[in-house]
């Protein structure tokens, strides 16, 4: 699912929760998935 990160906080929101990315994304469009189930789940985000 694409999001775009807001102007003024490095944070995305991703199914109910929040994810920091780094501050030079800010204002950018990321994607973010989810892999993995249970313990090993892992929230990917790319630019």
């Amino acid at each position: 699912m694409s999001r775009r990160v807001p102007d003024n906080i490095s944070m995305v929101t991703f199914e109910n929760a929040q994810y920091s990315v780094p501050s030079y994304l800010l204002g950018a469009l990321v994607f973010v998935r989810s892999h993995g189930f249970g313990l090993d789940e892992q929230v990917i985000v790319v630019h």
